[in-house]
């Protein structure tokens, strides 16, 4: 080292750390990382070594574990780390390589995701990018090709196929024939959640009517599509329908429902609401008056007779 010991080879902690720190030539900072008698001095230097082979010699020769575990958090040589891992002495060593690792094995997985995710994007094949949206065993992998997606009738099978509920309904977001959201729910009636998104896109009369009268929908569909139909005399239908059977539910225990006129209240529910948006039909049921000072006012209270909302109104106030 010459003459005058560098600053870095101090005994002393603090002197030797902030030396360390202070360094600008990339070779005395190899050096400090090597010869440094303050193990802490040492330990700073590896933190700001980049070259690997370095690193490398530092991970499997170093005596102090602490500087051993600053140099594997910087190691990129995966079967080294893998073997450090495995066979370092030193708990604390043997983790951070496990660390390290693991991160290295994150950051090659998504390099190559996003490479596949690239790829796909400049893909043409519209059924080979169906396929890979409906079996692909990756979540982005198959929602980058539905994005990749533009045929119609393509998007129209993954939104009868899909398990993936993301891709299905990002193919449902993309379908453009509105007549064919009925044909989805069918396909899907067993699967709640796919059916119900389905029903949400149905505007056609007729289609919601079969869906809320079908019994091998859930009844919790069937009211769904009830809740969408603004036709009086298909919920008059369903209203006056006669059913003794249980109803197919997605919520009650056993998978029925016990009450088998639910749908024809739910049909009658819709009805009298929809009448109501015309006007209800009020019939005072309450009133009381407050006093303040002098002052009288009374107040009424009425409900309608057909959907059952109530609602208050102000008298004119007198004094007494």
């Amino acid at each position: 080292m010459g003459l005058f010991k560098p600053a870095w080879a101090s005994k002393n902690w603090d002197k030797a750390v902030e030396a360390v720190a202070n360094l600008v030539d990339k070779a005395e900072i190899v050096q400090a990382a090597r010869e440094a008698p303050c193990y802490g001095a040492r330990r700073a230097a590896v933190r700001r070594i980049s070259e690997q082979g370095v690193i490398a010699d530092i991970a499997k020769n170093e005596k102090e574990s602490c500087v051993r575990e600053a140099a594997v958090a910087r190691l990129c040589d995966q079967a080294l780390l893998d073997h450090i891992r495995l066979n370092d002495s030193d708990q604390t060593v043997r983790a951070a390589a496990a660390r390290t690792l693991n991160t290295l094995r994150l950051e090659d997985a998504n390099r190559q995701l996003c490479a596949r995710i690239d790829e796909i994007s400049k893909m043409k094949d519209q059924v080979q990018l169906a396929d890979i949206a409906i079996n692909d065993s990756n979540s982005d992998i198959r929602v980058a090709a539905i994005n990749s997606l533009t045929s119609q009738e393509m998007l129209i099978r993954i939104a009868m196929e899909a398990a993936d509920q993301k891709v299905f309904t990002e193919a449902l977001e993309r379908i453009e024939n509105q007549s064919i959201f009925a044909k989805i729910a069918g396909s899907r009636r067993d699967d709640f959640y796919g059916c119900s998104a389905a029903i949400d896109y149905i505007s056609d009369q007729t289609a919601l009517v079969l869906i809320a009268k079908d019994d091998t929908y859930y009844c919790e569909l069937r009211d769904q599509a009830i809740r969408k139909l603004t036709d009086r005399s298909a919920l008059m239908s369903i209203a006056k329908s006669l059913n003794e059977k249980p109803l197919k539910s997605w919520t009650a225990p056993g998978g029925f429902r016990e009450d088998c006129d639910w749908i024809r209240e739910r049909a009658k529910e819709q009805l009298e609401q929809l009448v109501c948006r015309l006007g209800h039909r009020w019939k005072e049921i309450d009133s009381f008056t407050a006093q303040n000072g002098d002052t009288y006012t009374p107040t009424y209270i009425y409900r309608c007779e057909r959907c059952g909302m109530e609602k208050t109104e102000l008298g004119n106030s007198w004094r007494d």
